[in-house]
């Protein structure tokens, strides 16, 4: 799937929501990895979504990612 948005994170951050709340997971990890700058919200966008959808383990790990390789830090509604 080629999106073509990298020039607009807040078109980014919304389908990784997206897809995330339909538990389209892979649609929405192949999103986030075209995001050049992520924020929080499109962090916690993808942690929530691979929470909710029962893939805890993928949560934790996205979650580790975040804190030890993005200049961003989660935030009380990350975690």
């Amino acid at each position: 799937i080629k999106y073509g948005f990298d020039s607009n994170q807040f078109i980014g951050a919304s389908l990784v929501e997206l897809y995330s709340r339909c538990g389209s997971l892979g649609n929405a990890s192949k999103v986030f990895d075209e995001i050049s700058l992520k924020d929080t919200v499109v962090w916690t966008s993808l942690i929530t979504g691979y929470g909710i959808h029962g893939k805890g383990a993928k949560a934790l790990e996205t979650f580790n990612h975040m804190v030890k390789s993005s200049e961003v830090k989660p935030n009380e509604v990350t975690f």
